[in-house]
């Protein structure tokens, strides 16, 4: 009964890692953010997220504030220098072989399309995630940072190198820079706002910075409700 139990267990792991990986392509590319979080952890700091959640196994998975792709045109034919295309795709030994192979063919096929046509904004970004979903924080890097060159009126990479930065990456001085750029960029998206005031309270420590961050949003998009209920819990 135990070895059956054992193997049930496994199984269940490896269901919900495969699970996890749809989840996170479903949720279509926009503005992703996902952490791991510990499936004890049943913390409530009273707030209310401005993103669209689901969590699997553990995994929170989020769109942040329901930001929607527009296509970016982009022309990178100029270019003498692109994101590299050949890294290897080191799967975390923790998933199970259908979701290596899951993810492996996501990011080759991303990766085909690219090579075909370079100037596919979505692909990139597409691209991104999936380094990012392996924990391949430098792949996801060099691919925000790309865009922002080659779009940079586009808030979604600026965003999510904001959230890699701070939350990853751990340099703050570059996560705030991403973050405010970003919201200079889309100062109508409430989720920029309410996660930049995570980082500011949970990365950096600093409620004054966050309640500020806050009510800049308030400004732009009043009564907004996520923003009403993280400022009032910060206060």
């Amino acid at each position: 009964m135990e070895d059956n139990m054992e193997k049930e267990n496994s199984n269940n792991k490896n269901l919900r890692v495969i699970l996890i990986i749809f989840i996170l392509i479903l949720v279509g590319v926009s503005f992703y953010i996902y952490r791991d979080v510990s499936p004890e952890d049943t913390s409530d700091n009273g707030d209310e997220s401005a993103t669209t959640t689901v969590n699997v196994g553990g995994l929170e998975v989020s769109s942040i504030g329901g930001a929607k792709l527009d296509i970016v045109p982009i022309d990178v034919s100029d270019r003498e220098e692109l994101p590299t295309l050949r890294r290897p795709v080191r799967v975390p030994n923790s998933w199970s072989p259908d979701a290596k192979e899951i993810i492996t063919k996501k990011i080759n096929d991303a990766i085909s399309d690219l090579n075909k046509n370079p100037n596919d904004f979505s692909r990139w970004l597409d691209l991104a995630i999936f380094w990012k979903t392996i924990d391949d924080y430098e792949g996801a890097r060099e691919v925000w940072e790309f865009l922002t060159t080659v779009a940079p009126s586009d808030a979604i990479s600026f965003g999510n190198l904001g959230d890699l930065f701070g939350f990853y990456l751990k340099d703050s001085q570059k996560a705030e820079y991403y973050f405010l750029q970003a919201i200079e960029k889309s100062p109508a998206e409430a989720g920029l706002y309410y996660r930049t005031a995570e980082f500011y309270r949970d990365i950096l420590g600093d409620k004054s910075k966050a309640l500020a961050i806050v009510e800049r949003g308030l400004k732009e998009i009043p009564n907004e409700a996520s923003l009403v209920a993280l400022r009032d819990n910060l206060k």
